[in-house]
Formats: structure tokens, sequence, C-alpha cells
């Protein structure tokens, strides 16, 4: 699997390091070593080591300098000679998507800096004296011989991912948002050294603001185009995929764009408006008649790739779209971060929004993370639910405590970064062994801009609206799925403004049904729901495989032995409809499988 590997030990742990490394990768070194293993989509292929013989570096993802231009000579050599210089000073304002490495022979340590967004997954493993830093977490388990982490592996079972600090494995730590680590003889010290809280901006004016975040956005866009020539960028109905475009179209150079969907889903149908509007090339890339009966394969790949942390069912339909793209281009690019320039993770507040620093913390999970997830508490040895979200709380209000006189809404920025890392970062973390899969909007420069903004400016989409028209005029005025085009919403225009209400009381009606009665009432335009079939073909799939089967799991001890017998038993039957509960199991069986592991005492 493409990415990076890094191990540190303590000179009398020296055979520890080494048998571990001889299970996980057929390399050695004398007291730290990293290997880099290439993808096709990475810019960062090498390491390189300092003119002076005393630092090496390596990066993973998407990495570059601030500035508008790459230093000379590319950006490894230039860390590599000003890491020597600097130390790790060298790494701070880096941007993108990625873990950047160095090795300092000179006192021995191993500095690790993923993004200071905590975006792309990098994980960190002590073990007696030895300590791992890799970009994959399975490889790792597979190696160290880990346990699973029981508490984690339950988001699964909430419809959700296992997001940082925690991995799929008991042992193996996640990254969070600005850490960096430094290892020294197998010892970790990891440090904060990037929050994403920053004092709002004195724009007067909207345009201001729309003006200057255009200006880094195309300066972004610019550093895509150069890394890779060969790049094509998601196009839905929404906002966020048009700004990404809006800033990477340039007059005379060729676009492309891809939107995924059946041929009458409202994406499809406004991605073929807008691209033949512009004579732009479209990728429509659609699931298979027979998806239910192809997607087994793709299943187990996404459990690997994203390391356990979603379910498979949940990737499998985006690894089918990237491998079809990965035969024409060298990058996709996504809309990822865009919620951050807008105020969607904001509307529980309602009137507060803005007013206050207080923030129900458990009310936001009610209403966000899981606003109709019932699971099966039959499965399992005893009701864990609200363990499981007071962890999640936990982990929530520690963030929004790393700035008690924050704005609710900067508040709710951070804690979206940190739920993003389950989501933007894991999806694009599975994808890069496909395709380089950088977020063009998700760097530390341009959400320190976003969330720097006055709040009022983000509400109802305005600064993305404003951002749209001014890159690109025409692009703005074609229909979205919000009622209306992507024009800022003017009274002046009365109708615009009618359509976006009429659509944003829908969607508030959609979220309440969600959490009261466990269905959203009003049809959501964007949702893609499978084709019954295809869910019906996959669990025959699973049943032949003997995935349903008790006796041949080796998870099967992590369940309530009648509860679970039941389960796969109705699972067999032809109303059966808890689809994603059994794809939880199954991802847990599959995770296991390929790591070795039979669990010997724990629970679920």
């Amino acid at each position: 699997m493409p990415g990076l590997l890094a191990v540190s030990w303590a000179p009398e742990r020296a055979d520890r390091a080494g048998a571990s490394l001889a299970r996980v990768v057929t390399a050695a070194g004398p007291t730290c070593r990293v290997v880099r293993f290439a993808g096709a989509g990475s810019p960062h292929a090498a390491l390189v080591t300092s003119p002076d013989g005393q630092v090496t570096v390596a990066a993973a993802g998407w990495c570059f300098a601030p500035g508008a231009a790459d230093p000379p000579g590319g950006l490894l050599p230039h860390l590599a000679a000003r890491f020597a210089a600097v130390g790790d000073a060298a790494f701070d304002g880096l941007q993108g998507q990625y873990l950047a490495l160095a090795v300092d022979r000179r006192d021995g340590r191993l500095v690790a800096a993923p993004d200071q967004l905590g975006l792309f997954p990098v994980y960190v493993a002590e073990d007696d004296g030895v300590v791992w830093v890799t970009t994959s977490a399975l490889p790792l388990a597979t190696g160290l011989g880990a346990r699973l982490d029981v508490e984690a592996l339950r988001a699964l079972f909430m419809d959700s991912a296992i997001r940082s600090p925690r991995s799929a494995f008991a042992g193996i730590r996640r990254a969070s948002f600005g850490e960096r680590v430094t290892i020294t003889a197998g010892r970790a010290r990891t440090a904060r050294r990037w929050l994403p809280y920053r004092p709002p901006r004195p724009y007067r004016r909207i345009e201001d603001a729309a003006d200057e975040g255009s200006g880094l956005l195309r300066a972004t866009a610019g550093r895509v185009r150069a890394a890779w020539p060969a790049w094509v960028a998601d196009l839905t109905s929404g906002l966020d995929s048009r700004l990404v475009v809006a800033a990477l179209a340039e007059p005379g150079a060729p676009v492309h764009v891809t939107v995924n969907g059946p041929d009458d889903h409202l994406d499809v149908a406004i991605a073929r408006l807008i691209a033949d509007r512009f004579g732009w090339s479209l990728e429509h890339v659609g699931l298979p008649p027979d998806w239910g009966e192809r997607r087994r394969p793709l299943f187990e790949d996404g459990v690997a790739l994203a390391d356990g942390e979603l379910g498979g069912h949940a990737i499998d339909g985006t690894l089918y779209a990237k491998r079809r793209l990965a035969s024409r281009f060298a990058a996709s690019l996504t809309g990822g971060g865009g919620e951050l320039y807008r105020e969607f993770f904001w509307q529980q507040e309602y009137l507060r929004i803005g007013r206050t620093s207080a923030l129900d913390v458990p009310r936001l999970l009610r209403y966000r993370f899981f606003p109709g997830v019932r699971p099966h508490t039959a499965l399992f040895h005893a009701d864990w639910r609200a363990d499981y979200v007071a962890d999640q709380v936990r982990t929530a209000a520690a963030i929004a405590d790393l700035a008690p006189d924050a704005l609710n809404t900067q508040k709710l920025d951070a804690i979206y970064l940190w739920k993003s890392s389950g989501h933007i970062g894991r999806y694009a973390g599975a994808v890069w062994p496909l395709l380089a899969s950088p977020a063009p909007l998700a760097t530390a420069e341009l959400l320190e801009w976003a969330t720097a903004v006055p709040w009022r400016f983000r509400l109802a989409g305005r600064l993305v609206r404003h951002m749209i028209t001014r890159m690109h005029p025409a692009l703005a005025a074609l229909p979205t799925c919000y009622g209306g085009s992507a024009e800022p919403i003017r009274l002046t225009r009365p109708v615009h403004v009618t359509r976006y209400a009429v659509g944003a009381g829908a969607r508030l009606v959609r979220k309440l049904g969600l959490m009261t009665v466990r269905h959203p009432i009003f049809a959501n335009p964007t949702a893609r729901p499978p084709e019954p079939a295809w869910n019906r073909d996959l669990v025959r799939r699973f049943d032949a495989e003997g995935l349903l089967d008790v006796e041949r799991l080796r998870s099967a001890s992590l369940y309530a032995p009648d509860g679970l017998s039941a389960f796969l038993a109705a699972a067999r039957a032809p109303d059966f409809a808890d689809f994603n509960q059994l794809y939880a199991i199954v991802t847990v069986e599959t995770l296991c499988r390929l790591a070795g592991i039979v669990p010997a005492g724990e629970r679920l």
C-alpha cells in the first residue's frame, strides 16, 4: 500500500524493532528507519537528504510550501536543507493534506508532521521502546499483532466512522489536528502546534472577503494544476464542488469534471447542463446494473484501504468510481472542506448562532452525528450506546474547551474539523493509493481565512456564492440543488429568495424527521438510495462465503451468541432490511481476517 512508514527504537530494543520490521517490510536500520512506498499519484515519491548528509525528509499525500511557487529545486530538497538549518520549524506553514517526516542524524530525532488540519490519516504506535509512525494502520496492526479497539468499532454500528484519536486497533493512535510527534530513541512526545481558532477579520463588506478568499483559492488551484496536469474535479448540484471548479477553470484551458449517480439524478442533470454550457469534458460514473453482484471485492478493498474506519458498504461505490477515473487521470479533486465556508454545521444552534460562547455538545451530537441511528442492541453483550456517545461528547467538549471564550460558531468549526477526520480525511486517505485525491478547499491557509470571516457572511452560503460569482459569473448563474442559482441571494430577486427559502425549510423538516420518526419525511433530491436488489445480491454473496454462518466467523465472540445467530438467520429472509448493521458485522469480520486477528476476551 503506498505511503510512509517510520520507526525509531531505543538501543536496547533493536532486536524487537527488527523482528517487527521483518513482518511489515523487508528493511531495517541501526536506530531509525523511514520507508517510502510510492504511489502513482504522489508528487513526493523519493526520500531526499540535505546537502550535509545529516537530514533525510519524506512526504506522503499533497504537501506544498506557502507562497506562489515551489522553492527552486523542489519542495523536499528545500525542506531537507531548511530542517538542517532551523529544525522542525521547517515544517511550520506547510499546506495540503499530508504526512511530512524528517530524520535528523545529528541527534537521532524522528519528527512526524501531519497536515495541520489532521485530515490525512497518520498513525502512531508505541511498543515497549519502539515507536512507529505510518499512513496506514492495517499493515502496522498486522506487523505488531495488535488487537481490536472495540470502543472504536462501535462507530460502525452507529452508521458513523472512526475518528481521531482512535483507530480500529488498540494501541494505534490516529493523530489529531495541529499535532506534531517527535521521537527519540523509541520515546514519542506529541505536542499541539496549531489550533483552528482565529480572531475574526475586520471585513466590512462581503465582497472584500470574497475577493481575498478567491485569490487564495485560485493560487491553491494553480498548485493543483502544476502538480497534476491530468486532473478531474467533482461537480455535483451543490456549492462546494462548484467553488473548486470555479477556481480551477481557466479561459482556453481544458476542464474535466466528474459526477456519480444514475442518469435521472439531480447531480447528474446539473453537471451535464454545466458541462454542455461550457464545453467541458464530463466523466459520468454510474453503478452498473449488476452492482450487487460485483461490489463484494470492492467492499473488502474498502475495509483495507480505510483501515477499518469506514464500513465497506460506505466506500465500495467510491472505489468503483475512482478506479474508473484512474485510467485517465492522475488526480481526482473534491469539494471536501467546503462546509466550513458555510453555516452548515451551525444550523442546530438556531437563534444562538454567533451570539454566545455556550455550546450544547450532547445536542450537537444528537443532531449532527447520530440523528436517526438505532443499533440492533440484541447483537451486543450490553447496551453501550450511551457510553459511546459520552466518549464522543468528551472529545468534542475538549476541543471546544481549547478556546472557552470563543463564539459557538468557532467551536463548531473546530469540532467539525475533528469530525472531518472520519469523513473528508478518511475517504481521501483510502483513495490515495488509487489516484491522488487532494481537497483544495481544505488547506490550513484557506480554512484559517474562512473561519475568520465574520460569521454573518457565511450564513445561507453567502460567502461561497460571492466567491463563485466573482471567479466565474456564468457558472454561478446556473441552477443548484438549493432551488436557484449559485449567485448571491438578494431581495431584488424574489423568485430566487423564495426557492431558497422553500428548499431550506424542506431540509429542516428532513432533519427533524430523521431525529424523530427515523425517516426524512420529504425526499432528499440529492440522496442516492441503492437499488433494493443490490443489497439482496450482496447478502447472497456473503452467505455463499460463509459470512452468515456463526461457526465460520473469527469475530463471533465479539457479539451476544443468541443475538448474533438470530440476526444472521434473519438476514437470509426476503424482508430483511437492517443492512447497515449487517455490513458493520462483515466489516469487522473482514478486518479480523485481513489483520489475522481472532478476538479473545473483547466484547461489543
